[in-house]
């Protein structure tokens, strides 16, 4: 009998950890989407429609200089690799640091919290 109750309070933590996290999940979208507004001038989410900036639809884990109808700085264009969510996670946080010589005119995002939220946001964006 003592052996079906620790099944059943494993289940329940398992339980209430799945909705704790898919809750903080949620909040980390929405806390990303806020923080995509200090993008917006800039980058656009349709995945046609390039700006100053190239579109972030589809970014994480795109080809890092890839989008056909944009003009990128040689430092993006020569750089190889994909934008994983840790690769954007250090370009966020310093772009001139992470790729210099990029026209980025951005200084960086440096609460680790929100590039954590705001990758998590762009990962949603599907082209």
């Amino acid at each position: 009998m003592a052996h079906h109750r620790i099944i059943g309070l494993k289940a329940i933590f398992l339980l209430l950890n799945l909705c704790f996290l898919q809750a903080s999940f949620g909040e980390d979208i929405q806390l990303g989407k806020t923080i995509y507004s200090q993008c917006v001038a800039c980058h656009s989410l349709e995945t046609n429609l390039q700006q100053i900036g190239p579109s972030l639809s589809g970014v994480v884990n795109r080809k890092i200089g890839s989008v056909a109808d944009y003009r990128y700085s040689n430092s993006l264009r020569n750089s190889t690799g994909v934008w994983s969510p840790e690769r954007l996670n250090a370009f966020l946080e310093n772009p001139q640091a992470a790729l210099p010589g990029n026209r980025m005119p951005y200084s960086g995002l440096t609460n680790p919290t929100e590039r954590a939220a705001l990758i998590a946001y762009l990962a949603t964006i599907k082209p």
